[in-house]
């Protein structure tokens, strides 16, 4: 298995980090806040899921 190429590889390490930020805001109750952090870890996961898909990685 080859290894994740620099940018999917960065892309989902933001949207682990993005992850762990909605749940401390979920925790402190800033439901807005939560929304737009859970939206911009899906977008960066997707992203890097459709890079990969196009390269022909899995």
């Amino acid at each position: 298995m080859r290894p994740l190429s620099r940018l999917p590889r960065n892309l989902f390490r933001v949207s682990t980090l993005l992850t762990g930020v909605t749940v401390g805001f979920a925790t402190h109750g800033r439901a807005p806040l939560t929304i737009v952090a859970a939206a911009l870890a899906c977008l960066l996961a997707l992203t890097a899921f459709r890079i990969l898909t196009r390269n022909g990685d899995r």
